[in-house]
């Protein structure tokens, strides 16, 4: 629930207009096939990013979501290490707003 949630609120911010496309059926492949088309390594850098944010959404990043984000940025030619950092960085990024959330008493 939550993590379709991310996905309907970042269509909205990234303006896709066609928004029940993004919930079709697609195979790992045709998304991988899809990824390669990327070229722009700052948009791949941030679509790694988001996966990793959606991830995280539901308070459960597992082990197959990881494992999809790793080869889809592999796909897109990042390197692990890139998709570590980006990862521990959003780790971070929720501790650091639950710590907010405990200091302001929310």
């Amino acid at each position: 629930e939550e993590e379709i949630k991310r996905i309907t609120d970042l269509a909205k911010t990234y303006k896709i207009e066609q928004s029940e496309q993004i919930f079709k059926e697609t195979t790992q492949e045709q998304i991988f096939d899809d990824l390669k088309k990327l070229n722009n390594r700052r948009v791949c850098l941030e679509l790694i990013k988001e996966m990793c944010l959606l991830g995280h959404s539901d308070s459960d990043l597992t082990d197959d979501e990881t494992l999809f984000i790793g080869h889809a940025g592999i796909t897109m030619g990042i390197e692990l290490e890139k998709i570590e950092q980006i990862s521990n960085w959003i780790i971070d990024k929720i501790i650091w707003l639950e710590q907010g959330k405990i200091i302001f008493e929310d």
